[in-house]
């Protein structure tokens, strides 16, 4: 297990194969024991249009609908803090975005 220090708690990421590494259908969640070894596998199929990205657009739209400039549902604090998990993650995984897709201009 990894030990992700974010903000005020501590986030613990087991370790998992890489797309070369595992061989389990797209809709198969893989469950990993202490040693890396699969434990268990669940296949799990999802029945909705367009990735569940409509979640997100309807809840944008009643935001713009009732003059909000955050959603109640998931705050820019929520944002934040997902954007430092990932940062996070990355970090650890000794992963970098290719050059310029983090620079921001005005």
């Amino acid at each position: 297990m990894h030990k992700i220090p974010v903000s005020t708690f501590a986030l613990n990421v087991a370790p998992f194969p890489s797309r070369r590494q595992s061989t389990a259908p797209r809709n198969t969640e893989s469950y990993f024991g202490q040693d890396g070894q699969i434990i268990q596998e669940e296949r799990k199929v999802f029945q909705y249009v367009g990735g569940g990205w409509h979640f997100q657009a309807d809840e944008v739209a009643r935001c713009v609908r009732d003059g909000k400039k955050e959603s109640a549902l998931w705050g820019h604090n929520k944002s934040l803090l997902e954007m430092e998990i990932f940062d996070e993650v990355r970090r650890q995984g000794g992963y970098t975005l290719p050059k310029g897709v983090e620079k921001v201009t005005a």
